[in-house]
């Protein structure tokens, strides 16, 4: 029979049969923890009168160093069930030899009769006996091998099983009417190494998980490092590439400043102003700010004339032209301005260029 107990309720999980050891070796897992119930040969049962001269000078003659015990005690009566030491210490040796963990051992049917109040028949079949009661007490017992089906509570049970439910009651709850053999077996051993084996399954996972963990983490700074020194390198070069943006931005903004570029007149600005001056019998062929001295050549520095606006264009009525020149000198922006070249094709076209000088930006 297998139990579970759930704060103070003491669940039946399993209730089997086995009419082989080896069957049973293949059923239940070493791990769980056993308590015997013996029963059957060499196990001597006796009905114990308080009141009886007899029965109280047997008990007094019993060695009980040399035997296992287990007693259900009346007010009057006493029941006891009971064998040599070397049956159970031979049984609790084959349980060990197979790897089970025994926690203690009862002995007969007799701790039954603590179920009386759950079971409404007046004889109770338990193991090999029958529990006579009278007035819910137990009164008498007789031989009897035959197994029967018994309700207890909302249960329904073998006799042969009945022993086993009543031991697992006793050894979770300890009720007085039942006494026995003081447990040999070191009880408190049992726990601690069961205790210890799961926490060293415990500590040997978690240490397993945890330096799994650490591997994972490892691999992942390790990839991070790689990934920041990466970072540093392209930093430095992207360092150097930016002083050098820099410098050359400087040296770009210099050329800007000399020529005016940057100035908050822009050329748009002065383009804008003259374009508005600009009769329709003019036609502008070039109108460009801060032409070039020299001609552009390779690896030479290009020099520019800042401040200044070259006009070239062609014209065939002059008085227009001439009202255009007097409209240029109208613009607040021009310090000055002075006709470069003036002079007429066969087509009889006046071509001009006009040179302005501005103001300083």
């Amino acid at each position: 029979m297998t139990v579970l107990k759930k704060g103070n309720k003491l669940n039946i999980v399993a209730a089997r049969t086995f009419d082989s050891f080896e069957k049973f070796l293949k059923a239940i897992d070493t791990k769980t923890p056993i308590v015997l119930s013996i029963d059957g040969k060499g196990i001597l049962n006796k009905k114990i009168d308080n009141q009886n001269e007899a029965d109280v000078n047997w008990l007094k003659t019993v060695d009980f160093n040399s035997i296992y015990h287990t007693t259900f005690q009346n007010e009057a009566v006493g029941f006891i069930s009971f064998c040599r030491n070397a049956l159970v210490e031979e049984t609790i040796h084959f349980f060990h030899a197979n790897q089970f963990q025994i926690l203690d051992v009862y002995i007969g049917a007799f701790p039954v009769a603590f179920l009386k109040n759950h079971i409404k028949n007046t004889t109770i079949k338990a193991g090999e006996l029958e529990l006579i009661f009278e007035e819910n007490e137990l009164e008498s017992f007789v031989k009897n091998d035959t197994t029967t089906s018994i309700q207890v509570g909302e249960d329904n049970l073998l006799s042969s099983h009945l022993p086993l439910y009543a031991s697992a009651i006793h050894f979770f709850l300890q009720p007085e009417v039942i006494t026995k053999t003081e447990n040999k077996i070191k009880l408190e051993e049992i726990i601690y190494e069961k205790a210890f084996n799961k926490l060293g399954l415990t500590m040997l996972v978690s240490f397993f998980i945890l330096l799994s963990i650490s591997y994972t983490v490892i691999q992942y700074f390790n990839g991070k490092i790689a990934d920041l020194n990466m970072e540093v390198i392209y930093s430095n070069q992207s360092y150097k590439q930016i002083k050098k943006l820099e410098k050359r931005r400087e040296q770009q903004f210099m050329i800007l400043n000399e020529s005016g570029l940057i100035s908050n007149k822009f050329i748009s600005h002065y383009t804008f102003d003259i374009l508005q001056t600009i009769p329709h019998d003019i036609k502008l062929n070039e109108l460009n700010y801060a032409p070039i001295d020299k001609e552009i050549r390779i690896d030479k520095k290009i020099l520019m004339t800042p401040n200044t606006i070259v006009i070239k264009g062609q014209t065939y009525k002059e008085g227009v032209f001439n009202n255009w020149l007097t409209d240029l000198k109208k613009l607040n922006w021009m310090r000055k301005f002075e006709i470069v070249n003036l002079k007429k094709d066969k087509k009889n076209k006046s071509q001009f260029e006009i040179k302005i000088i501005l103001n300083h930006v």
